[in-house]
């Protein structure tokens, strides 16, 4: 039996899926314990989320990586990373701050169409030379305006064996909202034996 998905554009403010220019009005309820997918490839990437209310894991357009992350001041772009290819990199500087060396990094989109994809303009991150993680983000929206800062804390190193680190709260700014949100993190294990079955709509649709 084949089980078709469709293209879905979530939008969590007014509670609902868009499917092109259908409304799919969902209850509050839907949106407890969702859950999201990516899998990254050669090509964009595809993600997914679960609806616990109504027990069916959806696509979501991958075009949509400027929208807001079920509400928060992330775009779904924040969370699964832009690709390294669609943009072009200059380092603007040296910083030092707390003992620690900073990269100051401008990103520009090398297309009109990776702009408007992501929302931004412009991204400058500064990133630390010891773990490269970025302690502080600045996202310019297409007018070139600041939209946003993140700031990442308590950075700490995660896998010894693959030089990884984490940092375990981050607090992102949105400067013409005043909003913020911030993200904690109480536990994170890394090299866990995940099985790739896991990373697959069919699991996520599974009974618990």
């Amino acid at each position: 039996m084949m089980k078709q998905f469709h293209s879905f554009r979530l939008d969590p403010v007014n509670l609902c899926l868009w499917r092109g220019d259908a409304r799919v009005p969902l209850r509050p309820k839907a949106f407890d314990l969702l859950r999201y997918l990516v899998e990254h490839a050669d090509r964009d990437d595809d993600m997914w989320v679960y609806l616990p209310a109504l027990k069916k894991v959806r696509r979501l357009a991958s075009s949509n990586k400027k929208d807001s992350f079920v509400g928060t001041d992330l775009s779904y772009g924040d969370v699964i990373g832009h690709k390294v290819r669609d943009w072009n990199y200059k380092l603007i500087g040296e910083q030092d701050a707390a003992g620690q060396r900073l990269y100051v990094i401008e990103c520009i989109p090398k297309t009109t169409e990776v702009a408007a994809n992501s929302g931004y303009s412009k991204r400058i991150h500064w990133i630390n030379s010891e773990s490269f993680v970025a302690e502080k983000s600045e996202f310019y929206d297409a007018q070139g305006q600041l939209l946003k800062t993140a700031i990442s804390a308590e950075i700490r190193r995660m896998d010894d064996k693959k030089g990884r680190w984490q940092p375990m709260h981050v607090e992102v700014h949105q400067h013409q909202t005043g909003h913020t949100t911030v993200i904690e993190f109480n536990r994170f294990s890394v090299s866990q034996g995940v099985s790739d079955e896991f990373f697959s709509p069919r699991y996520m649709e599974k009974e618990k």
